[in-house]
């Protein structure tokens, strides 16, 4: 991924990580989904939700209000 990503969010669920890229897609703040579970062994690996750089702040904190 290039340098300009930036992993915010991490959750081995994946319902999570739709929940906080929809709150995202709702500010329209591009976000990028990296799967890194095993397909034998689903629990071995977190999903990862990315964000630009210059995105993060403000991405940070839409998750932390609307997450709750």
């Amino acid at each position: 991924m290039a340098d300009n990503w930036i992993s915010i969010f991490e959750s081995f669920f994946m319902h999570e990580i739709q929940i906080a890229q929809s709150i995202l897609d709702q500010h329209d703040i591009p976000n990028v989904v990296v799967n890194k579970t095993d397909s034998i062994y689903p629990v071995n690996g977190q999903i990862e939700l990315y964000v630009m750089q210059d995105d993060a702040l403000k991405a940070r904190h839409y998750l932390q209000t609307e997450m709750r």
